[in-house]
């Protein structure tokens, strides 16, 4: 900044004021619904113009005391400038700093100028043109000091409004300023004790109780939830030594608010730990046990592994239970030969031989590992390789084969081809990959072998085994001469190379000989099927985005407890055109509306599609329903003229299974329902190709598996195990929203109880701006009086346990429905606050306007009365709190009884006259206590109405002689007079303060206890009969628990009396960009595997059903925004 102001010609030795505002970059907690920015205005009016009334009809008659300035004798200014210092008063009632953070100004660096100096006499002050004819023309009005209050209050409304402009100018104008503002501190008003420098160290724009506490406190509790699930020893994997580990800390509400999870299934729903399990090679399928009598061995029943001893460099931990399969290696059928020297060949796995016979692979992923694995324990041994060949140990013979080209993996090629050259100088390519691409590529001759192999995979898919083909070509050298020379040429392309060398795979990847299948065990994790159930319960809809085929994915789906027998019917759409998936959509829309008429729900189905707004009453459809739909026809699913039919038919079913999709097509499919649905969106996942997935979702979680930590490092949370996640979201992000929720409600009800009182003050003080509270309290207010009891509660607070919250799952609702905070919430705590304003302030008065000390004096004085309030207020919210607060800890009591202590403390310190003595200049508010009186009491301190006739015989100089010789002016409030006293009435006997004073008086504390108790009764009747006539799930669920506390007690004492689915090819459609480049460049590679990872398993927890209904409607549209968290 002032790099900028030196470069339009400004010198150092001018001023300047810079205003402009820092926003936060993270979404609010809250968006404050522009009505309460109508209801300050409101009330910003309609004290000024009662000010401009009172000035013109009463405060005329103070002119011939204390007159004003022709220029200032205005009542309409008066009017427009304590609009604005009430706009600074009440402005408490926009939590502004709960989406805007505290302003960091920018300043020009320069000396003030010194008392008395040519630069102060000169009065000269450089203002940006913009506002340079709103600043003249307060210039204008103003020529004496005594105006001092009134300019700083405008310029507190310049600070304020300073947080949504910026007010500068490159053509700085010369304005004459009064003295009075070139002083190097300016007092802004009599409302919240802010200050602003014109020069010096920059202060904040708004009163430290607005920016710093309520912000403060948000980040505290955001900071102390994300610290509660890193703790989390329930989360952390012991044999993976992995904790959970939440990676930023403000999505924790949103947690409690999940509506929609999308899941990867290998290595999120299983354990990515990938065991070759059957094959089919030439047509006969090996991997199945057998009894004496030729049946299948159930599981439990199978004999002994087979023995891999003959094999020096076999895997002790490959186990496999066909012998026969060994059996045809021994004997040398080619076939069985073929195939696997093809797996010890069409990969991309290292070798690390650390000692003499211990090879130690390293796999760029679970499939290719276990497919190198296996071959290697059936005596075709991957040893070691080059960028130009591959040694092979087949059945104990070393051979170095000669690696002509590796054509590597991608989402779209979905296979992966090699081209090597044998000791015999034959060249063959070998490729493997998904059968849907491979199939396709087959030579005419293997129909009939096809068709065997074909049946084997249907049978490998619903057993829920991961497959992949196998295959190869005999090339000629003068074919692969001419082929490698064109790749050559296709990949020295500066356009469109990618595509080129597509071109030339493409070609050679023809008329390929089918060898055979296999198919790869991959095992569902520990508590995957109980978490799932347990999500389903909660209300959470979950979709599995996988790479697998249609029978794998729908076989996982039974396995992990997604899809059931008792569902009435699971809809599978394999349209490949756009015609057939529309109408297999069509089909199942009308399947589950006809279900809904047959049962008697008196639905009358109307399709009606747009794209702003989706109406449809599919998800009130009775019974349930799954979606199973492959990637092809997912493509023409989510195209423009189609993703709402697919949006409304998915979203009418309990889960939602999407086949062969990939990267792209999971982040279009979250994309989606954020686009029109208005709900929070969760994606898990664990590999890199489900980053994409992972960032488009509302809230993304990552798991710590065998596939590297991408998607944890793109992730919001990470952990090792998917049962975590239920903990996540029904305790940790459940409690996490109805802390946020609770700290909101009080913060708005506390603010608005504190801040209304100035508003009811207005109408007996003139509409002069008075505060009713002294700027101590008005500091402290928020900073300390209030601030630790509501952040003990927004950190420890819940409603019931963590097990309840697991046992009785449809207790997550609230959060879904937004029930805790919204619009109704709001204005209901608006209302209390004003409620609580208006007691706190009509009591005390109605009090003091004849109550009397013990010595029959008159108790009202203006002191007296703010003690009472500011000590009643302090009260009335830390009360408040404790009825709040669900759950008490030692924090809690601490906080809440501490911070009364440290107001009476503060109170008392701030008030007594030994701080006075030392300070008199800053203590004011004492000063007129002890008996010193300014100008300002006179005008100001209005609390009943004057007459000349009332204060006849009391002349100008009388009051400036008096006040020469040590007197003063006091209003007598509640009489409409003012009287003079002489020095010599003056007592000059020291007295214990004005807080001692006013709390030493029995009708004091009576005033207190009443304005508590009228206060805190009706929220304690309101809360009684709602438990009792209308309670909600959580007090049932505590009701619940106490009542089995006092079984319990019982039945001690009267025993202690008594004694006296397919997961086809997701390797390929999930796998990301292969390593082949880099082997055939020649540069190291080395990949680090994880630990494997298990988990005792728990028990499965039981549940209830839910004892209210939904408020939210059944049939909503999603066609509304997709963020929800905490949105009124």
């Amino acid at each position: 900044m002032s790099e900028h102001l030196r470069a339009q010609g400004m010198n150092t030795s001018q001023m300047y004021v810079v205003l402009r505002a820092s926003y936060m970059s993270a979404s609010p907690v809250l968006l404050i619904p522009p009505q309460i920015f109508g209801f300050l205005v409101c009330m910003g009016v309609i004290l000024a113009i009662g000010n401009a009334i009172w000035e013109h009809e009463v405060g005329t008659r103070f002119q011939v005391y204390l007159p004003w300035d022709e220029a200032v004798d205005s009542a309409f200014f008066s009017g427009f400038l304590s609009f604005w210092s009430y706009i600074i008063i009440l402005n408490t009632v926009v939590p502004i700093s709960l989406y805007v953070r505290a302003p960091s100004p920018e300043w020009k660096e320069h000396t003030p100028p010194v008392w008395g100096s040519e630069e102060w006499a000169s009065g000269q002050l450089h203002v940006p043109s913009p506002g340079r004819p709103l600043f003249e023309a307060l210039c204008t009005f103003l020529s004496g000091e005594r105006q001092e209050g009134r300019v700083g209050a405008f310029l507190c409304w310049l600070c304020a409004a300073g947080s949504t402009f910026r007010l500068s100018l490159p053509f700085p104008t010369q304005v004459p300023v009064p003295r009075c503002l070139l002083r190097s501190r300016l007092s802004l008003g009599r409302g919240p004790a802010a200050k602003a420098y014109v020069g010096g160290a920059p202060p904040p724009l708004l009163d430290p109780s607005l920016t710093s506490c309520p912000l403060c406190s948000v980040e505290v509790i955001r900071l102390g939830h994300s610290y509660f699930i890193n703790w989390d020893k329930k989360m952390f994997c012991m044999k993976k030594r992995t904790p959970a580990e939440a990676r930023t800390t403000t999505l924790n509400e949103e947690l409690g608010q999940v509506e929609y999870i999308f899941s990867d299934k290998t290595g999120t729903l299983t354990q990515n730990i990938m065991v070759f399990n059957k094959c089919s090679i030439d047509g006969r399928s090996y991997g199945d046990v057998f009894d004496v009598l030729g049946h299948k061995a159930e599981l439990g029943e199978k004999p002994e592994p087979v023995d891999f001893s003959f094999n020096p460099l076999a895997d002790k931990k490959f186990l496999f239970w066909d012998p026969s399969l060994l059996e045809a290696v021994k004997i040398g059928d080619p076939h069985t030969h073929e195939f696997f020297r093809l797996l010890s060949l069409c990969h991309t796995v290292m070798s690390e031989e650390k000692n003499e016979g211990e090879l130690y692979y390293k796999a760029q992923s679970p499939d290719e590992g276990a497919l190198v694995t296996a071959a290697r324990n059936f005596g075709f041994v991957f040893r070691s390789r080059t960028p130009k060949t591959i040694t092979v140990h087949e059945m104990g013979t070393a051979i170095t084969y000669q690696l002509l080209a590796i054509l590597d993996f991608n989402n779209i090629r979905k296979r992966m081809s090699v081209i090597v050259r044998n000791p015999e100088g034959k060249i063959r390519l070998y490729c493997k990959g998904a059968d849907t691409i491979l199939l396709d590529r087959l030579h005419h001759s293997t129909q009939e072998l096809l068709n065997t192999t074909m049946d084997h995979l249907n049978e490998y898919a619903g057993e829920g085994l991961r497959t992949l083909v196998l295959a190869y070509r005999d090339l000629d050298e003068e074919y692969y001469e001419d082929w490698a020379e064109r790749r050559l040429q296709a990949s020295l392309a500066q356009d469109s190379r990618e595509d080129r060398l597509a071109s030339i795979y493409e070609e050679v990847e023809n008329n390929m000989m089918l060898l055979g299948a296999t198919a790869i065990e991959d095992k569902l994790q520990q508590g995957v099927p109980e978490t799932i159930a347990l999500l389903t319960l909660a209300n959470i809809k979950i979709w599995v985005l996988t790479g697998d085929k249609q029978e794998t994915a729908v076989n996982i789906g039974y396995s992990c407890k997604m899809l059931t027998d008792d569902m009435t019917e699971v809809f599978i759409v394999t349209g490949h055109t756009v015609l057939e998936v529309r109408e297999e959509l069509r089909k199942a829309r009308e399947k589950m509306m006809d279900s809904s008429r047959s049962v008697g729900n008196g639905f009358t189905y109307q399709e009606k599609l747009c794209s702003s707004k989706l109406t449809s009453v599919l998800e009130a459809v009775a019974g349930e329903y799954a979606l199973v739909i492959n990637g092809h026809s997912l493509a023409h699913a989510l195209e423009a003229d189609m993703e709402l039919e697919f949006l409304e038919t998915a979203c009418a079913c309990k889960a939602v299974i999407c086949c062969r999709v990939t990267p792209l097509q999971k982040a279009q499919v979250v994309e989606l329902v954020k686009k029109y649905k208005k709900a929070v969106t969760l994606a898990i996942g664990d590999g890199a190709n489900d980053v994409s997935m992972i960032k488009t979702a509302h809230i993304g979680v990552g798991i710590s598996g065998q596939e590297g930590i991408q998607a944890v490092l793109a992730s919001d949370y990470s952990f090792s195990q998917f049962k975590f996640l239920q903990r996540l979201l029904l305790v940790h992000g459940r409690w996490s929203y109805l802390r946020m929720c609770k700290f909101l409600c009080y913060f708005f009800y506390k603010n608005f109880a504190f801040t209304m009182v100035h508003f009811w003050f207005g109408f007996f003080c003139g509409f002069s701006a008075q505060t009713v509270y002294d700027q101590y309290f008005i500091t402290l207010y928020n900073i300390v009086y209030t601030s630790l009891p509501v952040l003990a509660m927004g950190v420890f607070d819940q409603d019931v346990p963590e097990q309840r919250s697991m046992e009785y799952p449809k207790l997550y609702e609230p959060g879904q429905l937004n029930l805790l905070f919204n619009k109704r919430e709001f204005f209901i705590c608006i209302a209390q606050g004003i409620y609580t304003s208006v007691l706190m302030f009509f009591i005390p008065y109605g009090v003091f306007a004849e109550a009397t000390r013990d010595d029959g004096t008159q108790l009202a004085d203006y002191q007296s009365f703010a003690v009472t309030v500011a000590t009643s207020l302090v009260i009335v919210v830390s009360v408040q709190i404790g009825l709040d607060t669900g759950y008490w800890t030692a924090i809690n009591h601490f906080f809440i009884w501490g911070s009364l202590a440290v107001y009476f403390a503060i109170l008392f310190a701030m008030h007594s006259n030994g701080l006075f003595d030392m300070f008199p200049n800053q203590f004011r508010f004492v000063e007129e206590a002890k008996g010193a009186a300014s100008k300002d009491c006179l005008r100001k301190m209005k609390l009943a109405p004057m007459s000349s006739k009332e204060v006849t015989g009391v002349t100008k100089c009388e009051v400036v002689q008096n006040r020469r010789q040590g007197g003063r002016v006091e209003p007598e409030m509640g009489m409409g007079k003012v009287r003079v006293v002489t020095p010599e009435a003056t007592d000059s006997s020291p007295s214990p303060g004005n807080a001692q004073n006013t709390l030493a008086q029995p009708t004091v504390w009576l005033t207190i206890v009443l304005t508590t108790v009228v206060c805190i009764m009706p929220v304690v009747a309101f809360r009684f009969l709602r438990l009792n006539l209308k309670p909600d799930l959580s007090d049932t669920v505590r009701y619940t628990q106490l009542v089995r506390k006092k079984q319990k007690a019982q039945h001690r004492c009267m025993r202690r009396v008594g004694r006296t689915g397919s997961r086809r090819s997701g390797y390929a459609f999930s796998h990301q960009e292969g390593f082949g480049e880099l082997i055939m460049s020649g540069k190291n590679m080395r990949l680090s595997s994880l630990a494997l990872s298990s988990f005792t398993t728990r028990s499965s927890s039981s549940w209830i059903e839910s004892l209210r209904r939904k408020k939210s409607d059944s049939a909503s549209s999603p066609s509304g925004g997709a963020d929800k968290p905490l949105k009124g």
